[in-house]
Parts: C-alpha cells; sequence; structure tokens
C-alpha cells in the first residue's frame, strides 16, 4: 500500500501543472507516513529520545533524484531529561524496484548547545 502512494506521489511531482491544493494533500500524505515511521522506530534509533506523537509538521516536499523525495519540516520529542524539544527534521524516502526505505535526518543540540545532525535509516518495506 505504501508503494503504490509512494509511487503515485512520484507521478504527481513530475507533472508540470500540480495544483497548490494537490500539493497540500501530498504533504498531508507525506507527514502520515513520517508520522507512522516515529512511531514506530524513533526511541529505536535515537536512544533516550520519545517522539511526541503527531507532532511532526511538513513545511516542504522536493524530488532529490530518481527514486528518492525529500520532506522537510519540524518535530517534538522528550529528551534524555524529560523536557520537551522542538528540531527540524528532513527526511530521504527512496522508493527503489525491490524495497523502499526512509532515512530520517533530526536536529540535536549537546550539553553545551551546539547544533548538529542524527540519522536513522529503516526499510519500510514491509511496515
Amino acid at each position: 500500500m505504501k508503494k503504490i502512494f509512494l509511487t503515485l506521489a512520484f507521478l504527481c511531482f513530475y507533472s508540470l501543472n500540480i495544483s497548490a491544493q494537490s500539493l497540500e494533500d501530498i504533504k498531508v500524505k507525506f507527514k502520515s507516513l513520517l508520522n507512522d515511521f516515529c512511531e514506530l522506530h524513533y526511541e529505536d534509533c535515537f536512544g533516550g529520545r520519545e517522539y511526541i506523537s503527531k507532532s511532526l509538521t511538513v513545511t516542504d516536499v522536493e524530488i532529490k533524484d530518481k527514486n528518492t523525495i525529500r520532506v522537510k519540516g519540524k518535530h517534538r520529542y522528550l529528551n534524555y531529561i524529560n523536557i520537551s524539544a522542538t528540531k527540524s527534521y528532513y527526511a530521504d524516502i527512496y522508493i527503489g524496484e525491490y524495497y523502499q526505505k526512509i532515512t530520517f535526518h533530526k536536529q540535536s543540540e549537546d550539553v553545551f548547545l551546539d547544533t548538529y545532525w542524527e540519522e536513522c535509516t529503516r526499510d519500510i518495506s514491509d511496515d
């Protein structure tokens, strides 16, 4: 099911006459997909942090290459000491012939408030 949606999303982006409403619909679908991804994988990927359900927003969707869509936005999570943080993310959604995967990149801060990026890649073919 997800493969069908992702394939259709690619086709929509390749269309030259995509309407604003269609783009908003696509953003809603990617928001749902990435929310599900975070619900399933966030704690595994980013130990000690907990994704705050349905906090993810989508601000931009772009084609990275012929098999990859990049989605950007913000999300919230509870950090190591259970304090809520709102940070940027970008996710690369790859659609191959035999598998699909998401690489989720999240912005983080260390104890000195220096910003860095963490990433997590998961195969979503069977999710």
